[in-house]
């Protein structure tokens, strides 16, 4: 483990590891990802993995979308993401439910996001084992689908390995101790290393992590 670097992210699920990639096709790419264990072995390996980007807020939304363009672009690149193209669909059961749906859509079309009210005769050639009976109304949306999560979040740290960043595995984080020029010392089970910036994405352990920085 080298001695400083200019940031250190402290774990390595999706989020980690995205922000590591994200710092790296910046320019950063002195930039470190330290994990406990291994990469995916907290909460990222068993999600959903869902893809969609029919949702509020906007900026919630957009967030949605460049995510889903982000993994197509990885997928593009070489790295697998194991991204299911399928498209989605939200349900409406209720008056109240289709209204709220013409309410995200007339938001989220200023983010070019293509949706559509369908026929409940569509919606089930969308989703064969849907059960209409109860329903009143269904949303298609192109842009959807489902990635491996586990392969996703190895293709951002390959990615941000291949633009120069580290990553380090089986590497619990000991101390964090802020110096008196304002850095930090991240102490681990392999040495120490000194940097700007602590990036928290520890997930489940979060809390854990803030404290060894005396936060609460």
């Amino acid at each position: 483990m080298k001695n400083s670097t200019n940031v250190v992210v402290i774990g390595g699920g999706i989020t980690g590891c995205a922000i590591l990639y994200h710092l790296a096709k910046m320019g950063w790419t002195d930039s470190t990802l330290i994990e406990r264990q291994e990469l995916t072995s907290g909460s990222s390996w068993h999600a959903a993995g869902g893809v969609f980007t029919f949702l509020g807020p906007n900026p919630v939304a957009q967030i949605h979308k460049y995510s889903y363009q982000m993994y197509s672009e990885l997928e593009s690149a070489g790295y697998n993401c194991g991204l299911h193209v399928t498209g989605g669909l939200n349900l409406c059961r209720s008056l109240e439910e289709l209204e709220s749906y013409k309410i995200v859509q007339s938001a989220v079309r200023r983010l070019n996001i293509d949706s559509e009210f369908i026929s409940l005769e569509d919606a089930v050639t969308h989703a064969p084992i849907l059960d209409t009976s109860n329903l009143i109304g269904a949303v298609w949306t192109p842009e959807g689908g489902h990635v491996d999560p586990a392969s996703a979040t190895q293709a951002f740290a390959k990615a941000a390995r291949d633009l120069g960043a580290t990553i380090h595995r089986h590497c619990p984080v000991i101390e964090t101790n802020q110096l008196p020029n304002g850095n930090w010392q991240v102490v681990t089970n392999e040495g120490t290393i000194e940097t700007e910036i602590i990036v928290n994405a520890a997930g489940l352990w979060g809390r854990e992590v803030g404290t060894l920085a005396g936060i609460k």
